[in-house]
């Protein structure tokens, strides 16, 4: 059965649920009146239970399906209920008023929790769109300031001009190039906060859809049995009135809370649409922007090994939400259906930063690519890949992919499947360095875990067996040689995948970098090595 969750999903199709949770809380409060005057207009004649009746059938309003046809064939038969005994007065206030506005008041209550958790996520959301703008702005601006005192420079070195002056334009330069470091950091930051933000939001309007369709089934739920026990006092004091009350009880009986949220569900549902994700653009990857050729490639390159490295950041930190995932699926002992929700959300959110990081980069292999005259690369994630500009000229790049459809997705591999389709002599040093097993930290998010669990995590991923002899094949075959040289000299490894070498080690070539590194294989040991160290054997 579709749920609520499926279907609202944004926050416009939330903002019309909360109008109808809003209304489903005054209809109750409506009800608790109404059995109220009902328990008066027990001494009074036909005349006022007519008139009852008829304000019965118009807080109807949004109600629907089986809790709608059980409350209109109520009203029908109070306009048959014309001599009532008094003494139901003080049952029905008692037993029926009471409860239901104390229960109004409780839903109202745990409806403001869940949708002040929304309206929460949706500020941050606003706000961190306003700081990722000016900081993209900031971005920009920065870029084209540090292009402009760089032609300055370059133009003026052929003129008659001071050392004083030379000397001044290239401070300037060189504060430039900073200051465009340190927004293009900044604004990365700001890019990842939004998305982030956003996915949050996702995930309380979820969560805030799901109270409110339980506080909706509660209600029905409720209603049915406040009008079975309204039934019940008519029929134990009016015999004669017992197939009038039997024929009310029959619809309350049919009152199904899963048929009337299906009702709801296909009348104020909407289909789920593609997340709309922003990717990072800059300055240089646009070539109708003004820059030296060599400066844009450089700066491309930069930007790329930044965005590397953030995404090899949320690959470890999604294998390791993975392995929780998968200890929660094997011990749910171990976990609550609540903590699970959470893991799956969480692997859902770092799927979707992997997803918006791994596309821009792919824009800037694109860029890379036209910036050299090669065939652009090739992406499963392109066709998904939409930009234009704004009134600045700034352009504003957005990834949505359908849902349901298959991304092949591969993050074993050293070279990032939006690199495969590269010419072999644009290889992607940088990246291809730190994707191959660099350094980084785990996400800080399992800091907390228990110690027993830790325990039992550790226990589950060293039972592996024929899994580990797998992957063992699995790295003998990536690291075989294509070549054999010899060190001239010794090389002390600074970094963890770094390769220590002694002058005479041969060593097995694995990979050759455009960078000056080298990898390789020695005694054992796999990593990087300067290639002006050694000679080819």
């Amino acid at each position: 059965m579709t749920q609520l969750k499926d279907v609202i999903w944004n926050p416009s199709g939330f903002e019309d649920l909360k109008k109808y949770s809003s209304k489903n809380n005054d209809f109750l409060r409506d009800a608790s009146a109404i059995f109220f005057e009902r328990a008066k207009l027990e001494q009074v004649y036909a005349e006022g239970l007519q008139k009852l009746a008829t304000k019965a059938r118009k807080i109807c309003g949004d109600a629907i399906g089986t809790l709608r046809k059980s409350w209109e064939e109520i009203a029908s038969q109070t306009d048959a209920e014309a001599n009532l005994h008094k003494t139901l007065s003080s049952d029905i206030i008692e037993e029926i008023t009471k409860p239901l506005k104390s229960f109004a008041e409780n839903q109202k209550e745990a409806r403001k929790v869940a949708e002040h958790m929304v309206d929460k996520s949706a500020k941050q959301l606003t706000e961190k769109r306003s700081k990722e703008q000016q900081a993209k702005k900031q971005a920009f601006s920065k870029a084209k300031e540090s292009e402009t005192y760089t032609v300055q420079l370059e133009t003026s070195r052929g003129k008659a001009i001071s050392d004083k002056e030379l000397t001044k334009l290239d401070s300037k330069c060189k504060k430039a190039e900073e200051s465009v470091e340190k927004s293009d950091k900044d604004y990365i930051t700001k890019l990842v906060d939004g998305e982030r933000a956003r996915l949050d939001l996702d995930s309380s309007i979820q969560t805030a859809t799901d109270t409110l369709e339980q506080l909706e089934d509660e209600r029905i739920s409720y209603f049915r049995s406040t009008l079975t026990n309204f039934t019940n006092f008519f029929t134990s004091v009016m015999p004669k009135k017992d197939e009038c009350y039997k024929t009310m009880d029959y619809n309350i009986q049919n009152i199904n809370p899963g048929a009337d949220i299906q009702v709801l569900v296909e009348q104020r549902g909407t289909p789920r649409q593609p997340c709309e994700q922003l990717l990072f653009a800059s300055y240089e990857e646009d070539l109708s922007n003004p820059m030296d050729h060599g400066r844009r490639k450089s700066a491309l390159e930069r930007k790329r090994e930044k965005l590397a490295r953030i995404i090899q950041g949320e690959r470890k930190a999604k294998t390791g939400l993975t392995r929780l995932n998968s200890v929660y699926q094997d011990t749910p002992s171990f976990s609550t259906k609540e903590s699970q929700q959470d893991v799956g959300f969480k692997l859902e959110h770092s799927q979707a930063v992997i997803d918006m990081l791994d596309a821009s980069i792919y824009r800037i292999n694109v860029a890379l690519a036209q910036l050299d005259s090669y065939n652009p690369p090739e992406h499963p994630l392109a066709p998904h890949i939409t930009e234009r500009k704004d009134k600045q000229g700034i352009v504003i790049c957005y990834l949505r992919i359908p849902i349901g459809s298959f991304i092949p997705r591969d993050e074993n591999e050293d070279e990032s499947l939006y690199t495969a389709a590269m010419p072999a002599d644009y290889n992607n040093s940088t990246y291809g360095r730190l994707s191959s097993g660099g350094d980084g930290d785990f996400d800080d998010e399992f800091d907390d875990i228990d110690p027993e669990f830790e325990e039992h995590v550790d226990s589950v991923n060293t039972t592996g067996g024929q899994g580990n002899n797998i992957q063992q094949v699995e790295e003998e075959n990536w690291y075989s040689a294509i070549d054999q040289c010899q060190a001239d000299y010794d090389y002390e490894a600074t970094e963890k995948d770094e390769l220590s070498i002694r002058i005479g080690d041969v060593i097995n070539v694995t990979l050759r970098h455009d960078d000056g590194w080298w990898k390789g294989e020695l005694n054992g040991k796999t990593g990087l090595f300067p290639e002006s160290y050694v000679h080819q054997l």
